[in-house]
């Protein structure tokens, strides 16, 4: 191999190193990133549930009709909970 050849054939493997290096890294920020959404997720649902637990709501749907037919409450209900967490 001449070394003009092996020159071209280095720089050519350096590039195709340095992107899969550079796909590695990204895939791992991306995956780091879907866990930590995903753990954001489970924390507000958790966060949900203790609130329509709290309001006695089936369902985010109750709580919205409640929240309609009784706006006020519903308020006053929202801020206790939050402050009391």
């Amino acid at each position: 191999m001449s070394s003009n050849l092996y020159a071209k054939f280095c720089v050519v493997f350096a590039m195709k190193n340095e992107t899969v290096e550079k796909k590695a890294t990204e895939n791992t920020a991306k995956n780091k990133m879907k866990s930590d959404i995903a753990a954001l997720q489970k924390a507000f649902e958790i966060r949900l549930i203790g609130f329509l637990k709290k309001m006695n709501a089936v369902s985010p749907d109750n709580f919205v009709e409640f929240e309609r037919n009784n706006p006020l409450l519903a308020g006053k209900k929202i801020i206790a909970f939050l402050s009391s967490e």
